[in-house]
């Protein structure tokens, strides 16, 4: 091993250490693919019956200069994704032209080259200031990582970039990679639609059902409970989603119930109900769910997985056991507060995607899926029995053509082609499942298998196993003794309020103070100062909770605010005003919302009070 591989080794180690243990495994056994040319002046490729180029034969200095001109523009807190490494000359210069606080992400899709390049090439630079996906080694990771790092306020601001004739060897890689990025964007829009379209809804729900959360059990315990069982390691999990291909699958659900562990999607029970099908557990994660859903008497008693914001049905109607979970960052600043964990599903937007998350939180290594049509079916959205007079659907241009389950072409709408990508990044990603699609309709879900259900539980449904006992005996999340405490903190919300008011006009007090001094367009030591102190004292609202809760009621202001926080003046003075400005906005926009939030504290207090 050289002093290159040597240096580029402990690097990777230390910048990425996850990475580099399965580069490792595989650099043991890599054999060297003498159709690769990599050093530190060239990159060379044999491939399809011909040569390729990926850095200039005459002046790779030049040609590299050239083509990072294009980062000249980029924001300063902008994220670059760029498509290629070859041998890092072109990250390099595109480096020397981008700020320091830009966050870089290269995906290689060939782990020969990255292998090579790791062998002859410093990249010790790239590798302490970029995220590094090689395809192969830690490319199932690109949805979660890309979901980390694009959040609403950097999607503007977010570019995807491609080395020479990268695109032209490995078009099908990059098109899946810039498609992650692509539906990582079309997810945070779709989030922020349902915030301005349903956010005083969230807000209604949390403060009404904050007793109810508390008071029950949480995700956490009932899949670690579930886990734990020994019988349980070869019983898949059938998620039941309300789909029109249901109809077909019914009957053969039924003959097998006994030997799988059903998840029903809230909209799914009626057909599973109407066929003395009762699930093991259900999900129910929206706001506005139709009471229909719930209509049968039987629902009453089934338990149910739910998020924070459910409907007010659960509250007054419902018998059964209740497992919450952490609905994205909502409540985890509160759960946390208390020194619990709830545990959190990770979700593509729709409750099947819950269910789909907590078969695997559960330890349940095979899924099926049934009912998951994710299309329109014969321009139906759902099975029989799920809504009264179901019309088909007229075709209009929200409609897009996707692969079908046959390899046919159905129509879909953006949303369900959303969760259907949800649904393969997460069967990439989690490599150690087997997910099978017995839907038999719809669309196509690549990295599923295509089974009937008829074939399906035939081979993997041997067990007959008994669910009931064990959900039944989670213990609710806190004690008696801890509940008494937790409703002390909760009455006391008003004092938290208030001192959260006084941090807030502080700080208020600190900007227009730093107002005043950077109009004489000079960034002094009190200014710098100034800003440290901020910045502590934001850290601190950050971890609030009821800032968080009470900024939902208000989401299009947050939203608006929040678009102009990374924005790029050119220089240093016209960003810090900038800032200033902006923090000024979001102080007053936390006081109107905490204002709000204290109007709406006797009610919850009565709540809490009368349980």
């Amino acid at each position: 091993m050289n002093n290159i591989e040597i240096k580029n080794n402990n690097r990777l180690e230390e910048c990425m250490h996850g990475m580099y243990v399965e580069y490792i495994k595989l650099r043991d056994s890599y054999v060297k693919n003498e159709n690769i040319l990599i050093d530190q002046k060239q990159a060379i490729i044999y491939k399809n019956g011909r040569e390729w180029l990926l850095t200039s034969r005459y002046d790779a200095e030049y040609a590299a200069d050239i083509w990072s001109e294009q980062f000249d523009d980029v924001n300063n807190n902008g994220i670059v994704i760029i498509a290629g490494l070859g041998n890092g000359i072109y990250i390099k210069k595109a480096l020397s032209r981008l700020h320091k606080d830009v966050k870089i992400i290269v995906y290689e899709p060939d782990i020969d080259i990255f292998i090579e390049a790791m062998k002859n090439v410093d990249l010790t630079d790239i590798m302490d200031r970029c995220t590094l996906l090689v395809k192969g080694i830690n490319d199932n990771i690109a949805s979660v990582m890309m979901t980390a790092c694009i959040t609403y306020s950097y999607i503007k601001y977010t570019s995807f970039h491609i080395l020479p004739n990268y695109w032209n060897i490995y078009e099908e890689d990059i098109r899946h990679v810039r498609d992650t990025v692509t539906d990582t964007i079309a997810r945070q829009q779709m989030d922020k639609n349902t915030y301005l379209a349903y956010g005083q809804e969230f807000y209604d729900n949390i403060i009404d059902n904050l007793w109810m959360l508390l008071s029950n059990s949480n995700v956490n315990e009932l899949c670690n409970a579930i886990a734990a069982k020994e019988e349980y390691k070869n019983v898949p999990a059938v998620i039941v989603a309300a789909g029109p291909s249901l109809n077909k699958n019914i009957a053969q659900l039924k003959k097998y119930r006994k030997k799988v562990f059903v998840i029903a999607c809230d909209a799914a029970l009626n057909p599973l109900l109407d066929n003395d099908i009762i699930p093991d557990i259900a999900v129910s994660v929206d706001p506005h769910k139709p009471l229909r859903n719930f209509a049968n008497e039987k629902v009453k008693d089934i338990p149910f997985v739910l998020a924070s914001i459910c409907i007010s049905w659960f509250r007054e109607e419902h018998r059964g056991k209740k497992f919450f979970f952490t609905d994205s960052y909502r409540l985890v600043k509160l759960i946390d507060s208390f020194d619990k964990d709830f545990g959190m599903l990770d979700t593509g937007g729709s409750v099947a995607n819950d269910a789909f998350s907590l078969a695997r939180m559960a330890g349940f290594k095979g899924i099926i899926l049934i009912g998951q049509d994710l299309a329109y079916s014969n321009g139906l959205y759902y099975a029989d029995g799920v809504k009264k007079d179901q019309k088909k659907a007229e075709y209009d241009n929200e409609f897009i053509e996707v692969e079908g389950y046959y390899g046919d072409s159905v129509l879909t709408k953006g949303n369900l082609d959303s969760y259907r990508v949800w649904f393969e990044q997460q069967i990439e990603f989690y490599k150690d499942l087997h997910v099978i699609n017995s839907t038999e309709g719809g669309a196509m879900i690549h990295g599923a298998i295509n089974m009937p259900l008829s074939e399906a539980c035939e081979k993997y449904c041997n067990i007959e196993v008994d669910f009931s006992s064990v959900i039944e005996d989670v213990k609710p999340t806190f004690t008696q003794a801890e509940q008494e405490d937790v409703k002390n903190r909760i009455l006391h919300f008003d004092d938290v309020i208030d001192r959260l008011k006084k941090t807030i006009d502080s700080n208020l007090r600190d900007f227009y103070k730093m107002q005043e001094l950077i109009s004489r367009n000079k960034i002094t030591r009190e200014i710098i100062r100034i800003y440290n102190r901020i910045n502590e004292k934001m850290a601190e609202l950050d971890n609030e909770f009821l800032i968080e809760l009470a900024s939902i009621n208000n989401k299009d202001e947050e939203y608006s605010i929040i678009e102009s926080v990374n924005e790029d003046t050119g220089s240093d003075i016209g960003d810090l005003k900038q800032t200033i400005q902006t923090g000024i906005q979001l102080q007053k926009s936390y006081l109107k919302n905490l204002d709000n939030l204290t109007s709406r504290l006797p009610e919850l207090y009565k709540k809490i009070q009368d349980n």
